[in-house]
């Protein structure tokens, strides 16, 4: 029995979370560098935190909408550098102007205005992949889309949205491990050559894919995880644990939204984060987080 001048021993308390250690930053963003985000709306969502935080015009998120598949990426990324110019806009079944190369933000009722805006949005697309010093490109699923040609057979480069035109237009395909990792070793090692400056960081989605089931979701993840890895290992690319952090680390349902697939608004907070403190110079840091606190006062200015 303890003595009643000695504090009962506090009860063992387990740790509420798994953390994931960051590798050493392999590099530190300066103010004059510029940031191009293509990818995931997860990609999306933590572009839009980066660009509140720096200069105006020093982060380009997905000038033409949220990209899925690393075979959709590493094709925009090989047309960019190429200076190929984008495909004709369709009209649709809705009645809009399309792109099968964007998703709907560069949609619009009259071709001209459709074409416009897929023009304006492709240029500044490869204007900032000339000049950017830091290329993040992060992946949701394996499957893509190709369109059927008028004789039956497949055009070579899947489609960045179906933008909801009917299924028989198109053929659901999933590549190798080995014929993504070639394609992303060609195109990496491509960019090394358009921009010697940048540096690529590759993320994977933590969103999970329900419509292909849950298990079919992890395997895609599994062959994303690969993918970066073989780049990484190859030399033509960084990681950002992204998928680790919410799926290790955070592990509740609480950090996810309302349809449980998607990340909750504070998961992409904490990894966006957990990105710009293990990435950003302290004078970056330090002016990122003025510019954040501004912003945040714009948010509460009362309506006149």
């Amino acid at each position: 029995m303890s003595s009643p001048n000695i504090p009962a021993t506090a009860p063992y308390l387990p740790p509420l979370s798994t953390p994931v250690e960051l590798p050493a930053a392999p590099f530190q963003l300066t103010a004059a560098d510029g940031i191009l985000c293509l990818g995931s709306c997860f990609a999306q969502e933590v572009g839009e935190r980066l660009e509140r935080q720096l200069a105006e015009g020093r982060v380009c998120v997905n000038p033409l909408g949220p990209l899925y598949a690393p075979q959709v990426v590493f094709g925009l990324l090989n047309d960019w550098m190429g200076d190929v110019p984008p495909a004709a806009p369709f009209r649709g079944r809705d009645g809009l102007w399309h792109s099968w190369q964007a998703s709907s933000v560069c949609s619009a009722t009259a071709e001209t205005e459709c074409r416009e805006r897929l023009t304006a949005a492709w240029q500044k697309g490869r204007e900032a992949l000339r000049t950017a010093s830091l290329v993040v490109l992060t992946f949701g699923t394996t499957r893509a889309y190709h369109l059927r040609s008028e004789d039956g057979t497949l055009r070579s480069q899947a489609v960045a949205n179906c933008h909801k035109e009917p299924a028989s237009l198109f053929v659901e395909q999933q590549p190798s491990l080995a014929e993504l990792t070639a394609q992303g070793e060609e195109v990496l090692r491509r960019l090394a050559r358009f921009n010697p400056q940048a540096r690529v960081l590759l993320t994977v989605s933590p969103y999970r894919y329900r419509k292909y089931g849950l298990h079919r979701s992890q395997l895609q993840k599994a062959s994303l995880l690969l993918l970066c890895d073989a780049l990484q290992t190859a030399g033509l690319a960084h990681y950002f644990p992204a998928y680790e952090i919410v799926l290790d680390e955070l592990r509740d349902y609480r950090f996810y939204a309302a349809d449980m697939l998607h990340p909750s608004t504070q998961a992409v907070d904490i990894v966006a984060e957990r990105f710009r403190r293990w990435l950003f110079s302290p004078a970056l840091l330090a002016e990122a987080d003025d510019r954040l606190r501004k912003w945040r006062q714009e948010q509460h200015r009362p309506l006149v």
